[in-house]
């Protein structure tokens, strides 16, 4: 076994060795020791009792270290006991932590369930409604569907709907047309009815009028004149005068007796649109491009007023019944209402959003609809009018009482510029013509679209019905008239 002792400790454990032996008596133990470890002469004082010293102390020393080791073994378990508790302590906060937040979070899952559910049953409840709505809209549009399959179904039967069985305040335009008359080489401007004859009178962009019997389909004559595009036809209310005007900047008046020009009014500086008779046949009236409109003497051809006004282009002009309103349309996408005698503008009626293309005075029954459809409450006094009803290149068709200047309603259906209006003599319709080759009968008690007529294969210019017959006529830029009848 190697020592791990210094030379010099060495020879102090050999010398107190040796002390000991020689203290005891072990003298041949005691030479010989000194023998083998070269170690000569006598034992120095010093090491008296050394090793008996340093045994002792050896003692003492490991009994000190059992004590320490004893005490440090009872300081660790303290220390244990001490870190188990504060473990136990602190397992048993995060568990009540942790129930804590578990708690929370299961309250607020449940206040969240309890919101969705009342959520989804909000979103059901109004999901029904709508479901409920629908269904009873879809109800409705079923069985007015079946209503008109039964009216069609007898309509079928029957060939066509009997006048008998319509009262002629019920007639409506029905295809197909009676006749389609052909003869024009340009747009057809206007159509217009004979007061008492069977003569339908058609202007055109070829800068003729033609003259037709509506019974027969037949062409009557030409009347020849202008030197471009005739706007507009007008009769007096004996039907014995046709007015007409065009784009050459003339009226002419025309005798139905002879067809012959009997007078030619000059007095506009641009293209003239439109013509009527006042209810007295004593005067005229006419519009024009250079936004004024005229009143003329028909016994001398005199112009006696002019109406200044609107800002553009002024379409067309029309008379109330009594002769005391005149209403005017423009491209300043206005209508004006003016006072006969004094030349003032009573009202500018201010809605469409585009040119307005005609207009119609709404008077005797068709005034009463108009009431009825706009009467909402028993307790507001109905409107009074007089009413009009403008057609609009923004597709739309508006009914005014003119008597407040406020729009009462708007027909929508068109899918084109809006050309032409005439009311229904039995008071319950208006129908109309548009660029969308289309002529609709508008129900105005229920302010729909009651009938779409396709009328022709361009553009529909024109629409006139007459007061007594059972005839409506159309023209068209297809170059044709179309003779339809009413049942």
């Amino acid at each position: 076994m190697k020592m791990v002792l210094s030379q010099r400790q060495r020879e102090e454990l050999n010398k107190a060795v040796a002390d000991y032996l020689c203290s005891n008596g072990y003298m041949d133990a005691l030479e010989s020791f000194k023998a083998e470890a070269d170690m000569p002469g006598e034992i120095e004082r010093k090491y008296s009792g050394l090793l008996e010293k340093k045994w002792t102390s050896v003692i003492r020393l490991q009994k000190k270290v059992m004590v320490l080791i004893e005490l440090l073994f009872r300081q660790v378990m303290v220390l244990i006991e001490l870190l188990f508790h504060q473990v136990m302590v602190l397992i048993e906060l995060l568990f009540h932590q942790v129930m804590v937040l578990i708690e929370l979070l299961f309250h607020q899952v449940m206040v969240l369930i309890e919101l969705l559910f009342h959520q989804v049953m909000v979103l059901i409840e109004l999901l029904f409604h709508q479901v409920m709505v629908l269904i009873e809209l879809l109800f409705h549009q079923v069985m007015e569907l079946e209503g008109k399959l039964n009216e069609a179904e007898r309509e079928y039967i029957a060939g066509a709907p009997t006048r008998d069985k319509r009262s002629p305040a019920e007639w409506i335009p029905r295809p197909p047309e009676k006749y389609c008359l052909t003869g024009h080489r340009a747009p057809v401007t206007r159509v217009m009815l004979h007061p008492i004859y069977s003569l339908v009178v058609s202007s055109s962009e070829d800068g003729s009028i033609k003259i037709w019997d509506y019974e027969t389909g037949e062409y009557e004559r030409t009347l020849k004149g202008h030197t471009d595009s005739v706007q507009d036809i007008a009769f007096d209310p004996a039907g014995k005068i046709l007015a007409s005007c065009s784009a050459d900047m003339s009226i002419k008046l025309w005798d139905l007796t002879t067809f012959e020009c009997t007078k030619t009014l000059h007095g506009h500086d641009h293209n003239v649109s439109s013509v009527t008779f006042l209810p007295s046949s004593d005067f005229l009236l006419s519009a024009s491009r250079d936004k004024s409109i005229k009143m003329w003497e028909v016994a001398t051809g005199y112009c006696v007023k002019t109406f200044t006004g609107h800002r553009e282009w002024v379409r067309m002009v029309r008379v109330s019944g009594d002769g005391s309103l005149i209403a005017s349309c423009s491209n300043d996408q206005t209508v004006r209402v003016w006072l006969t005698q004094t030349k003032e503008c009573k009202v500018e009626l201010r809605e469409h959003d585009h040119v307005v293309e005609c207009i119609a005075w709404c008077e005797g029954s068709s005034a009463t609809s108009i009431a009825a459809a706009t009467a909402t409450d028993n307790r507001r006094p109905q409107n009074q009018g007089p009413f009009l009803v403008s057609g609009a290149r923004d597709k739309t068709i508006k009914v005014w009482d003119v008597s407040v200047g406020m729009c009462l309603f708007t027909l929508v259906g068109h899918d084109n510029w809006v050309r032409g209006l005439v009311v229904h003599p039995g008071g319950n319709y208006i129908l109309s013509a548009s660029d969308d080759k289309t002529v609709r009968t508008w129900d105005i008690k229920n302010k729909r679209c009651q009938k779409t007529l396709e009328a022709h294969s361009h553009f529909c210019t024109s629409i006139d019905m007459h007061r007594s017959a059972p005839y409506v006529i159309t023209g068209s830029v297809d170059q044709t008239i179309k003779v339809w009848e009413c049942r």
